[in-house]
């Protein structure tokens, strides 16, 4: 399970079942997602209001290297189901650089998009440089600090997906990078405001929490 808490503002939690080793259901407080596989790769994430109506989907395609490609959403609009977003995803050398996302309205790909360029410094992402092509704001550098332990979110698995168990009903794409990295970002840092992070691990080394500024995350497992 996983639980996230901010004083006087927001409190969620997301429990997790499994079939084998692939995640096939995950409950947050209103609300809940189904997934669907091709062979251990998510190809479709499905949301649904807890009266069972169906909310939006994500379908995911991969490169030949097992790489995440792009993911298009969905959403239900009255009777009907329309494409709302594509993110297409951009590696060099085995290394996301580039994350690009279009709004998609009546079929058609909106060229402007909003976008990432991630620069590494080793194996860990250091500079995302956020460009808006769609509403014009002015560009935004973030500047990303490390520790030196290995990366605790990769043993919880590749669920960017549910980073944030307040991404309830969206999904933010850009959480690929946190299991992307070597090692823990401990200081998230823009235009002179900076957040730092802070891990808990049990005796085994696994997560149980990270702090950031007032919010907190905890992680717990079940022995099966």
């Amino acid at each position: 399970r996983h639980y996230v808490t901010e004083p006087g503002s927001f409190n969620d939690s997301v429990r997790l079942t499994y079939t084998g080793s692939q995640v096939t259901d995950a409950r947050y407080n209103s609300s809940y997602k189904t997934f669907q596989y091709s062979g251990d790769r998510p190809v479709r994430i499905t949301d649904y209001s807890n009266a069972g109506t169906m909310i939006q989907y994500y379908q995911f395609s991969y490169n030949s290297d097992g790489t995440l490609s792009s993911i298009e959403s969905f959403q239900q609009v009255g009777a009907s189901v329309a494409k709302v977003k594509l993110v297409n995803y951009t590696y060099t050398s085995g290394k996301l650089t580039k994350i690009a996302s279009h709004q998609v309205s009546g079929g058609v790909v909106n060229p402007n998009a909003q976008e990432y360029a991630i620069t590494w410094t080793g194996n860990n992402a250091t500079q995302l440089v956020y460009t808006d092509n769609l509403f014009g704001y002015p560009p935004e550098t973030i500047t990303l600090s490390y520790d030196n332990q290995p990366n605790y979110l990769k043993p919880v698995g590749d669920y960017f997906w549910m980073y944030d168990a307040s991404a309830a009903t969206y999904l933010d794409e850009t959480m690929l990078i946190l299991y992307s990295t070597a090692n823990n970002i401990i200081q998230i840092s823009n235009s002179g405001f900076s957040v730092t992070r802070t891990y808990a691990v049990n005796a085994g080394q696994k997560l149980t929490g990270i702090t950031w500024g007032n919010i907190t995350e905890t992680f717990v497992y079940e022995c099966k």
